[in-house]
């Protein structure tokens, strides 16, 4: 297999409101040169991510070029191009866990790509053919826009809450949501309240109507202030003390979550584990424990990796310290200490000390 290149998934809800002039073409070796600056792509928003969206080349087990897909496994076993049951061979070739979506094939300027297993949705893309002809079936860009796409809340003082302001030349319905309820809620209506201290992500979205494509534009959340205890779940056996946000969150029926003795136990998806930012203190299958020795600030976030999904999980102990370990980093070019302090971010460099906005604090 000829050396293959990730590519950043550009995340688009309309077919007409893709911006050809602002995204990366897919790139290409000697196989495709011939395509050079023609194909692009974007996931569908809600469907899984792709393990690798790869250069348009022609491996060795197929006679036809093609945009290459590679899987950590091989289970899929239906491929549809614009909801029609593709042919493997002819409009794809399938070899294990790789799959090369024919050039021969995507014709239209749009080509939604959609990969199944038995009836569960594996993967989902759209391809841009910049030489493509329309489809005939097009929808309209909806052109949604919010009033901000950054905002900064305290949980303390007259900025708690912020309310969204959608508008779209679409007639979709429009839907809400936070990513991390914990720290930043969202109400049917657009009102972002600040619950607790940390960052979150609004999703705004449109529904897809006969006329208008669905869109999906984003918020981004930084609330400041001490934690609001009263906007976080408690853990099954935590005696009050220690509370959890997931992103993305862990169905229930996978075990859940809860404190048992001196662990935390977590309970995923599947065992396919790969990276974590700290070690588990036992593991059975999809269940895993972590001592509750690893977070001993109010605030704490750990990482985990499972079945190609990264999890991110934010920690908050009751009787944690206030102020958690310092963070060194670089800001503009010199090394600085980045804390908090009675709840607001403070930069320190070179002895002069900062507020979040960059501003001197005398």
């Amino acid at each position: 297999m000829k050396k293959v290149f990730f590519l950043t998934a550009l995340l688009c809800a309309s077919v007409m409101s893709f911006a050809v002039d602002q995204d990366t073409w897919i790139p290409v070796n000697g196989d495709g040169a011939a395509y050079a600056n023609q194909f692009k792509w974007y996931e569908i928003d809600g469907i899984a991510k792709p393990n690798n969206v790869v250069e348009i080349q022609k491996p060795g087990f197929t006679t036809e070029v093609g945009i290459y897909l590679n899987f950590t496994d091989a289970a899929f076993d239906a491929v549809y191009f614009n909801d029609v049951l593709a042919t493997n061979g002819t409009e794809y070739k399938q070899d294990g866990a790789g799959m090369v979506l024919h050039i021969s094939a995507l014709t239209m300027k749009n080509t939604n790509i959609v990969i199944k297993h038995g009836t569960t949705v594996r993967f989902g893309l759209r391809v841009y053919n910049d030489k493509g002809t329309s489809s005939g079936t097009e929808k309209a860009d909806p052109a949604l826009s919010l009033n901000e796409t950054e905002v900064t809340l305290s949980t303390e003082s007259s900025t708690k809450t912020f309310q969204i302001i959608a508008t779209q030349s679409g007639d979709g319905a429009i839907t809400y949501v936070s990513d991390k309820p914990g720290i930043a809620s969202v109400d049917a209506d657009g009102l972002v309240t600040a619950v607790g201290r940390g960052t979150a992500n609004i999703s705004v979205k449109t529904a897809e109507t006969d006329t208008y494509a669905a869109a999906i534009k984003k918020l981004v959340v930084t609330v400041n202030g001490p934690i609001s205890w009263d906007g976080l779940d408690w853990l099954d056996g935590s005696n009050d003390k220690y509370k959890l946000v997931v992103t993305p969150e862990i169905a229930d029926n996978f075990g859940g979550k809860h404190v048992q003795g001196s662990d935390l136990w977590i309970g995923f998806p599947s065992a396919a584990f790969g990276d974590m930012s700290i070690e588990p203190s036992a593991g059975d299958g999809a269940w895993k424990t972590f001592a509750l020795s690893n977070f001993p600030n109010k605030v704490n976030q750990f990482t985990v990796e499972c079945g190609g999904t990264t999890y991110t999980f934010d920690v908050y102990f009751v009787d944690g310290a206030e102020i958690p370990t310092a963070i060194s980093h670089v800001v503009d070019g010199a090394q600085a200490i980045k804390m908090i302090e009675d709840g607001q971010l403070i930069i320190i460099k070179n002895g002069v000390r900062y507020d979040a906005t960059g501003q001197v604090i005398r």
